[in-house]
């Protein structure tokens, strides 16, 4: 069986804005140590949506949509425009 080759962070980025039009996902990035591509994903489309249903957007649309080649793709912070990250 071949080898499963990850997903760059221009494809999950590519995977994001399909899914979350107008998105910033400049925060977005591959961790150097381990592969790894984690960020904030900004979307005035999580407005009003729970946690669990941010997720189940981007399971459905970019997990499901990458496979097994998405396996790489670590914590993404889902935050509206105005939400900020606790210190």
């Amino acid at each position: 069986m071949p080898a499963t080759t990850m997903a760059t962070v221009e494809e999950v980025k590519e995977c994001l804005l399909e899914a979350c039009p107008g998105a910033d996902v400049s925060g977005v990035s591959e961790s150097d140590q381990v592969h790894r591509i984690t960020g904030e994903v900004r979307w005035a489309g999580f407005e009003g949506m729970l946690v669990q249903d941010r997720w189940g957007h981007i399971a459905r649309n970019v997990r499901d949509r990458l496979g097994a080649r998405g396996l790489n793709i670590g914590v993404l912070y889902l935050l509206t425009p105005t939400e900020k990250l606790d210190d």
